[in-house]
């Protein structure tokens, strides 16, 4: 009984785990056709999640990997780098628009 129990689990868990590939693939999908920069992190900040149009936004070089890297380290706008402390005391979504780079040098004239 204990061999059918563990056998009914671990297919269980095989089951959760390739649904949770396709649900990853998915977003990478739909984040890979956005035209709007979009990066994801969790409640301390770090960097969950990040587009190839975000990382064309903060200028940040190809090879770098930006997963578990505090947002602040790869981001130098302070506006951008409180977003996470703001989300942490507050609502679950936060959206905003920033100038960035050369967008605020222009903004900035």
């Amino acid at each position: 009984m204990l061999e059918r129990q563990l056998a009914d689990m671990a297919r269980s868990v095989s089951a959760t785990l390739a649904a949770m590939r396709v649900e990853r693939e998915r977003v990478e999908a739909i984040l890979r056709g956005m035209v709007e920069g979009v990066v994801v992190t969790d409640l301390t900040g770090h960097v969950v999640l990040l587009n190839a149009r975000a990382r064309e936004l903060l200028d940040l070089p190809g090879d770098l990997d930006p997963s578990g890297r505090p947002l602040v380290e790869l981001v130098r706008d302070p506006g951008l780098a409180e977003l996470p402390r703001e989300l942490a005391s507050g609502p679950a979504v936060l959206s905003r628009d920033l100038a960035l780079g050369a967008a605020r040098a222009r903004a900035s004239r």
